[in-house]
């Protein structure tokens, strides 16, 4: 649904409302930028994804528009509670704690 708001935005003319979204999302995307005017970020926008139709093609918007880059996970790791049996091994796989 926001895809097609942002795409009739464009198709309408909305400048104002497309140059808002744009910074918004440039900023999620590079929270150390400073601008307050909406123009330049727009300007930084278009520049780094081509437009708005192709950051809807690689998913840029509307998911940053609404939050910043998601940080990845920690490493994951085996914290031991009790030794292990001589020959025992851990792996992680599918999401599960199996052993062999």
């Amino acid at each position: 649904l926001a895809e097609r708001v942002l795409l009739q935005a464009e198709y309408l003319g909305m400048d104002g409302l497309l140059a808002i979204v744009k910074a918004r999302a440039f900023r999620n995307l590079h929270p150390d930028t400073h601008h307050d005017e909406a123009r330049p970020l727009q300007d930084a926008f278009d520049a780094e994804f081509g437009g708005l139709s192709a950051a809807i093609d690689d998913g840029v918007l509307p998911a940053r528009y609404f939050a910043p880059v998601p940080k990845s996970p920690p490493a994951r790791t085996i914290k031991q509670l009790w030794p292990a049996a001589p020959g025992y091994r851990a792996l992680f796989a599918g999401g599960r704690f199996d052993h062999a």
